[in-house]
Parts: C-alpha cells; sequence; structure tokens
C-alpha cells in the first residue's frame, strides 16, 4: 500500500490571508512550548505524573523574500506593534492528509532576520500562541 505526500496541499492561513512563496525543504514548523504531562518519582518508587494544562507554543512559516505574504506579515507587525492590534488565527491543514493545526489566538514575535544578496533568502516569521490544537495524522492512498 503506498500512500502519497504533496506539501502543495498543505494549506497555511494566517488571519483568514493564505500565505504564499514556500521554499523548497521544510516552510512550517509548530511546537508546542510544555510537555502536556510532568512527572515526579518519589525515593520509594511512588511516581505521579502531573498534567500541565499548557498549549502555548510556537508556528513559524519560511517564506522567499519575493513573496506578497511578506507585506501582510510586515502590515500585521507594525498594526501590532503601533496599536496592538495583530492578535490573529492560523490555521496549518494537509488537505490530502489528516493533520491539522488550529491556533485561535496568534501574534507575531518579531520581524525576522532580512538577508539581501545574488539569491532568494527566506524569512522566516515567528508566532506565539497562548494555545493551539494539533492533530498529526497521515495522507491517504494514491
Amino acid at each position: 500500500m503506498i500512500r502519497t505526500y504533496d506539501p502543495k496541499n498543505v494549506r497555511i492561513t494566517a488571519g483568514g490571508v493564505t500565505i504564499l512563496g514556500f521554499p523548497d525543504g521544510v516552510f512550517v514548523t509548530a511546537e508546542r512550548f510544555s510537555e502536556a504531562y510532568t512527572h515526579v518519582e518519589g525515593v520509594d518508587n511512588f511516581n505521579t505524573r502531573i498534567k500541565t494544562n499548557k498549549k502555548a507554543g510556537s508556528i513559524k512559516f519560511m517564506i522567499q523574500q519575493s513573496s506578497p505574504s511578506n507585506n501582510y506579515l510586515s502590515s500585521l507587525a507594525i498594526a501590532d506593534e503601533n496599536l496592538s492590534d495583530g492578535i490573529i488565527p492560523i490555521t496549518i491543514i494537509d488537505f490530502k492528509g489528516d493533520s491539522k493545526i488550529i491556533a485561535p489566538q496568534c501574534w507575531i514575535t518579531k520581524f525576522p532576520l532580512v538577508e539581501f544578496g545574488n539569491e532568494i533568502s527566506i524569512r522566516e516569521w515567528e508566532f506565539h500562541t497562548s494555545s493551539f490544537e494539533v492533530f498529526i495524522g497521515g495522507n491517504f492512498i494514491g
């Protein structure tokens, strides 16, 4: 049985706007800051796990410097700096698979490193979120 993954079927929206212009290779990462549970082991080998209830994390987009999404993200970052008006939802969905990340309240942490040269550089936009739901699934047959 063969399953197929196609990165063109991964859709990322930020504030309802579809992000465009991804480079070859990894173009999005998402990770929670905390473990779901911590662990305490007593001297008598009595073990307890403690639910953290923490779902905050980071989401990073890697996009080419020529992407029009840089304009949108820059405007969003400026609006947040000046007016504290930059909290948006982000969704990441693999439409030919089962993976989905939904983060209802995200904000840009800082402007990305800017490089100019004789090749296209990558802009890495990092968002933090107070909470995100994640389901990591496989891909469909075919």
